[in-house]
């Protein structure tokens, strides 16, 4: 066997590993920023600025789990996939912090 072939399983792994911290991540920020919510008034400013911050870090993790899904890409079609959502979580990362600075 390659080394290849002996990492492969580690990389998709760690992969998982992000998105899974991504996506706790989210419902975390979602569920701190619903009891502020619920407890402070409702047109509280910063609350907002604070659930885009928890969304802009699971987009940070989630995209280091695509960039090491680059490594065992295997044929063109998987690449210009894992590619493709590459650029679309780096936008949304992008829009996400220009929502902050705003």
């Amino acid at each position: 066997m390659m080394f290849y072939d002996l990492a492969t399983p580690a990389f998709l792994t760690i992969a998982f590993i992000l998105e899974l911290l991504g996506i706790i991540i989210i419902c975390y920020g979602v569920g701190v920023c619903t009891l502020k919510l619920i407890r402070q008034a409702p047109k509280h400013p910063s609350l907002s600025h604070e659930l885009v911050n928890y969304l802009a870090l699971s987009l940070d993790y989630m995209l280091g789990a695509e960039i090491i899904r680059t490594v065992v890409a295997r044929t063109i079609e998987e690449l210009i996939i894992v590619g493709t959502i590459i650029v679309l979580r780096g936008a949304l990362g992008y829009l996400i912090r220009q929502e902050v600075k705003d």
